[in-house]
C-alpha cells in the first residue's frame, strides 16, 4: 500500500522533501552564523541579521518556485532545449544536402527518391537562409557570442559555395546555380531522377572544399546534441548558445509575421519587453506596424514621474489598428518561444486579430523581479499603452495558466471587451493546498503573503468571457481550477449579499468600527436577525464585542465569512438531502471500486498511443480502464448485520449509512468468490460507459471517482452544484450547433442528459437482470438502481431550482450544518422558509435568494471543456467552439 501511495503522490513527496531539506539546512546554517556573528555583535543583533537573511533566502526560493521563468537557470534550460531542436533539424538538412551533392556527382539517377521528398529538398535552402538571416540580424545588434559567430561563418561560407556551384547537363541545355535549384524542390527532384546531369565547380579544389565544409559543419552541429562527459556537457549547458538563443528565436519569429518589437516603461521605471504581431487580412496589413504608432525597437515610451503615459497628439490620432488580443503568458512562458510551444499566435493572426505579446518582469529581456502585485500593475500599464499610444479601440485579453490571474484582473480593472481565462487556477494558495498539502500552504503564505484570488476579478468582469478548463489537468487539480472556484465564490457572494444588505422588512444593525460617523469606510450593515444569529451561533465573541467595540466590524466580518464557507460547503444539500447524497455517493464509489478491483485482477490492456478525446468518448459506446483509482475504500463490517438492517427499513439515515458500509464488505466478499472473466469485464465496461454519459461543467463521473480518495467527496459536491451553475458542456459538437447567446442551453442540456442517463441505466438494469444470476453483477445492478433513483431526484430538484420557463435561478434557501441535515432530512426541504440553527430562527424568502439565469450567465460567462491537458493544443472541435465565442464577442466578423 505504501508503494502505491508513493507512486500516486510522487510529485507531492518530492516537493515536500525539498522544502524539508531546505528548512533543515537553513536552520543549521543560521545557527552556525549566529554563533559567528555573536563574536562581533550582541546576540539579539546576530539573531536579527541571521533570521532576516534566512527569511529573504527562503522568500527568494519561494519566488523562484512560483515564477520559475524569472530564473536565469530556467532561461538557460529553455535555450538548451531549443538549441538541440535547432541542431537536430540542421543536421538532418545537411545530411539531405550532402546526399543531393553525392547523387549529382555520381551522375546516376536517384531511384530511392519519392515525390514526397520534394518539399524536404526545398527545406534545405530555407533552413540555411533563415539561420543566416537570423545571425546577421543579431550581429547588427552586437549580440553574437563566439559560438554564434563561428556558426554564422559556417552558414555564410556554405551559402557562398553553393552559389558558385552549377548543375549542368551533358548536352549543356541545363546550366543552373545549385543554390537556386535548392529553392525549387520539384525542378531539383526531376534533375536528380535524370542521369545526364552533374555538378560543375570553378576549380577542382572547390568541390573538395564544399564536401569538407559540409562534413565539418555536420561534426560541429552534432556536438550540440551528442552525449559528452559530464564536465563538457556542463560547459555546453552553461556557455554554448550557438543555436536556439532567445535572440535567435525572436528574430525567427519576426521573419514569420508582420511584427514590431516594443519596450514599455512601467510605473517604477523598469522596462518590459513586448512584441506587437499584426493579424493577417487586416486593413493595415500592407504596411508595417512600425510605420504606425509603435515606437522603433529599442526605444522606451516616454513617461512622467507618476507613471502616466506622455503621448503626443499626433500619436493619439493614428487610425484604429483593429481588434487586438493582449496575451498573458503561462508560468515560465516567454513570448519569444511561443511560436514553437503553442498555437495561439497562429490562431489569432490567421483570423485577422492582432496579438500583443509581452514578457513579465524578470522574464526574458524584461527587467526587475516578479511578484503577483507587480504583474497585475504591469498589465494595467500595458493596457494603457495599447489604448493611448497604439490607439487600440477593441481590446481583449487571453491569459493561460498563471496568465489567467493577470488577464482576469486587467479585464475587470480596465473594462476590456473580451476575456479568456485559459486553464488557470482560482487562487495561488489553492494550487499549493490541493496540489501539495495544507502544511506547505501555510508555510508558503506565511513567507510570501501571496493570496490573490482570480475568482473575484473574473466575476467582476463585465465583458464577454470564456473559461477553458480540462478536468484532467496534470498541473492544476480540478479542485484548484477557476471553474470550480467561481462556483464557490458565486455562492459565497450570494450568502454575504443576502445577510448584509438592507431590506425594508428587517431592521438593521449598523456597525462603524467604534466611530459615530455611519458613512465610515469600515461600515458594515447587518440585518438584525443575522446579527442575532451570529451572536447565538458564536456566543464567545459577545464578550469581545462589548469590551472592544472597535473590533466589532472585523469580528462580524470574520464570522460571516466562516458561515459563508460553511454555507458553500453544504450548498449541495439544496439539491439532495444529506441522506440521499450519502447513499448516492457511496453507491457510485462502490461501483467504481468494483471496476477497479476487477480490472486489476484481470490482465491490463496496453494504453493506446493516441487515446480518443473525451468528446469522442462521449460519442462512443465502448470505454477502457485507463484511470488511476484508489482501492482503500473497503470498510470492515460484520456481514450478518445486513439481515438485521434489512428487517428494519425505518431506521432512517443511520441505518442507510451502516447498510452502505455492509455493502462495501459484501462487494469484497463477492469479488473474492468470483474469478474475473471476459463476461464480467464486458459487463463492467458497459457499466463504465454509462458513467461517462453524464458530465457537470465538463467533468464526468469517472473523473470524480478516479481521483484521490480525499478529493472525491469535494469533487462530487462540486459535481452536483456545477450542474446548477454551469450545466453540461459535453459533447462539444453539440455546443457548435447553438448560438453563444443561448444562456440556458447548458442547463437544458444537463437536464436532458440526466433524463437520458437515468433511462439508459434503467434499461441496462432491466436487461441484465434477465441474463445474470451472479452475486457480483447483482450487487452492481442494485447500486445502479440506487444511482438512477437518486439522480432522478437530482433532476427534479434542478428542474425546480432552475425554473427555465420563468427563467429564475433559485439560489440558497437555507444554510445549516451537516449534522442538522442528517437529523432532519425530510423536514428540511428546498421550499421551506424557516431554518433552525442553534435555537435561532432565521426567515428566508425567495426574493432574497433568487437569481435569474441571465444574471448567472452574465457573471460566470461560458465554459469550454478541453481534453488536451495543461500545455496541449486545442483539437479541431475545441478550436471551432472557441472561434464561435470570438465571433459572438465581435472579434471576428
Amino acid at each position: 500500500y505504501m508503494g502505491e501511495y508513493c507512486k500516486r503522490n510522487a510529485r507531492k513527496i518530492v516537493i515536500f522533501l525539498i522544502f524539508a531539506v531546505v528548512f533543515i539546512i537553513a536552520f543549521v546554517i543560521s545557527s552556525m552564523i549566529v554563533d559567528l556573528l555573536a563574536l562581533v555583535f550582541p546576540l539579539f543583533v546576530a539573531r536579527l541579521i541571521t533570521y532576516s537573511t534566512t527569511f529573504l533566502g527562503v522568500f527568494h526560493l519561494c519566488r523562484v518556485l512560483t515564477f520559475p521563468g524569472s530564473s536565469w537557470l530556467w532561461l538557460r534550460q529553455l535555450e538548451n532545449s531549443f538549441m538541440k531542436a535547432f541542431a537536430q533539424r540542421a543536421a538532418l538538412k545537411l545530411d539531405q544536402l550532402d546526399l543531393v551533392i553525392q547523387v549529382l556527382l555520381s551522375q546516376k539517377p536517384a531511384e530511392f527518391l519519392r515525390s514526397e521528398h520534394k518539399n524536404e529538398i526545398a527545406e534545405v535552402r530555407r533552413m540555411i537562409t533563415s539561420l543566416t538571416h537570423a545571425f546577421r540580424r543579431m550581429q547588427t545588434e552586437s549580440k553574437l557570442s563566439s559560438y554564434q559567430t563561428s556558426m554564422m561563418n559556417h552558414f555564410i561560407r556554405l551559402e557562398g559555395l553553393l552559389q558558385s556551384t552549377y548543375i549542368i547537363s551533358s548536352d549543356s541545355t541545363i546550366n543552373l546555380p545549385l543554390w537556386e535549384s535548392l529553392g525549387n524542390g520539384s525542378v531539383l527532384y526531376i534533375m536528380l531522377k535524370n542521369s545526364s546531369v552533374g555538378l560543375k565547380f570553378k576549380s577542382d579544389s572547390q568541390g573538395r572544399e564544399l564536401l569538407a565544409h559540409i562534413e565539418k559543419m555536420q561534426i560541429d552541429i552534432r556536438e550540440l546534441i551528442t552525449d559528452l562527459v559530464w564536465y563538457r556537457r556542463l560547459r555546453r549547458w552553461l556557455f554554448n548558445n550557438a543555436m536556439g538563443s532567445i535572440d535567435q528565436v525572436r528574430v525567427d519569429m519576426e521573419s514569420r509575421y508582420n511584427t514590431q518589437r516594443v519596450h514599455i516603461s512601467t510605473v517604477d521605471g523598469k522596462v518590459l519587453d513586448c512584441m506587437f504581431v499584426l493579424g493577417r487580412g487586416t486593413e493595415n496589413s500592407s504596411s508595417t506596424v512600425g510605420a504606425g504608432p509603435v515606437p522603433p525597437a529599442g526605444d522606451i515610451s516616454n513617461r512622467s514621474v507618476d507613471g502616466e503615459l506622455d503621448v503626443s497628439m499626433e500619436q493619439r490620432s493614428v487610425i484604429d489598428v483593429g481588434p487586438t488580443i493582449l496575451f498573458c503568458n503561462p508560468n515560465a512562458g516567454i513570448y519569444e518561444f511561443m511560436y514553437f510551444e503553442n498555437e495561439w499566435v497562429d490562431f489569432y493572426v490567421n483570423r485577422g486579430i492582432n496579438i500583443f505579446l509581452w514578457n513579465y518582469r524578470g522574464y526574458g529581456k524584461s527587467q526587475s523581479f516578479p511578484t503577483p502585485t507587480r504583474l497585475l500593475r504591469d498589465a494595467e500599464t500595458v493596457v494603457d499603452y495599447l489604448r493611448s499610444t497604439m490607439n487600440v479601440r477593441k481590446l481583449g485579453v487571453h491569459g493561460e495558466s498563471l496568465g489567467g490571474m493577470v488577464a482576469a484582473h486587467v479585464a475587470a480593472k480596465k473594462n476590456l471587451d473580451f476575456l479568456c481565462a485559459d486553464r488557470t487556477f482560482s487562487a495561488l494558495r489553492d494550487v499549493v493546498r490541493h496540489g501539495l498539502n495544507r502544511v506547505i500552504e501555510g508555510i508558503y503564505l506565511s513567507i510570501t503573503f501571496w493570496s490573490q484570488r482570480v475568482c473575484g476579478d473574473y466575476l467582476d468582469t463585465k465583458c464577454y468571457k470564456v473559461i477553458t478548463f480540462d478536468p484532467k489537468d496534470e498541473v492544476i487539480p480540478a479542485r484548484s481550477s477557476l471553474a470550480f472556484g467561481i462556483t464557490e465564490e458565486l455562492l459565497m457572494r450570494k450568502f454575504l449579499s443576502d445577510n448584509t444588505k438592507q431590506t425594508s422588512s428587517s431592521p438593521q444593525v449598523v456597525v462603524t468600527n467604534g466611530a459615530s460617523n455611519p458613512t465610515s469606510p469600515n461600515e458594515l450593515n447587518i440585518p438584525a436577525k443575522t446579527n442575532r444569529f451570529l451572536l447565538a451561533k458564536h456566543p464567545c465573541i459577545s464578550r469581545f464585542i462589548t469590551t472592544l467595540p472597535f473590533a466589532r466590524v472585523k469580528l462580524l466580518r470574520f464570522v460571516l465569512n466562516r458561515e459563508a464557507e460553511s454555507y458553500v460547503s453544504n450548498y449541495h444539500l439544496n439539491i439532495l438531502s444529506s441522506n440521499d447524497y450519502g447513499i448516492l455517493f457511496f453507491a457510485l464509489k462502490r461501483v467504481f471500486s468494483i471496476i477497479i478491483d476487477s480490472s486489476t485482477r484481470a490482465q491490463k490492456p496496453k494504453r493506446p498511443t493516441n487515446p480518443p478525446s473525451r468528446d469522442e468518448q462521449h460519442n462512443q459506446t465502448s470505454v477502457s480502464f485507463y484511470h488511476k483509482y484508489d482501492h482503500s475504500i473497503i470498510v470492515n463490517t460484520n456481514e450478518n448485520v445486513l439481515d438485521e438492517l434489512e428487517e428494519e427499513p425505518s431506521k432512517g439515515p443511520v441505518r442507510e449509512i451502516k447498510l452502505m458500509q455492509v455493502r462495501d464488505e459484501g462487494y469484497r466478499i463477492a469479488l473474492e468468490a468470483e474469478e474475473t472473466n471476459e463476461e464480467l469485464q464486458s459487463f463492467l465496461i458497459n457499466v463504465f460507459s454509462l458513467m461517462e454519459l453524464l458530465d457537470s461543467a465538463g467533468c464526468t463521473l469517472d473523473i470524480v471517482f478516479s481521483s484521490q480518495v480525499q478529493a472525491q467527496a469535494d469533487l462530487f459536491r462540486n459535481f452536483l452544484v456545477n450542474l446548477e451553475v454551469w450545466g453540461s458542456s459535453l459533447p462539444i459538437k453539440v455546443c457548435l450547433k447553438t448560438e453563444a447567446s443561448n444562456d440556458d442551453f447548458n442547463h437544458r442540456l444537463a437536464l436532458f442528459k440526466l433524463a437520458d442517463f437515468i433511462r439508459k441505466i434503467e434499461t441496462f438494469v432491466s436487461m441484465e437482470r434477465k441474463n445474470t444470476q451472479k452475486e457480483l453483477q447483482r450487487r452492481v445492478l442494485d447500486d445502479l438502481e440506487i444511482i438512477a433513483k437518486k439522480f432522478r431526484l437530482v433532476r427534479e430538484r434542478l428542474s425546480s431550482n432552475l425554473a427555465l420557463k420563468s427563467p429564475r435561478f433559485r439560489m440558497a434557501r437555507r444554510f445549516g450544518s451537516p449534522a442538522e441535515a442528517v437529523a432532519n432530512p425530510e423536514n428540511q426541504s428546498i421550499s421551506e422558509k424557516r431554518v433552525l440553527i442553534d435555537n435561532t430562527t432565521i426567515e428566508t424568502t425567495p426574493e432574497q435568494t433568487a437569481m435569474t439565469l441571465e444574471e448567472i450567465k452574465s457573471k460566470v460567462g461560458f465554459l469550454l471543456p478541453l481534453s488536451c491537458g495543461h500545455n496541449g493544443n486545442l483539437n479541431r472541435l475545441e478550436s471551432q467552439v472557441f472561434e464561435k465565442h470570438l465571433r459572438a464577442a465581435t472579434f471576428i466578423k
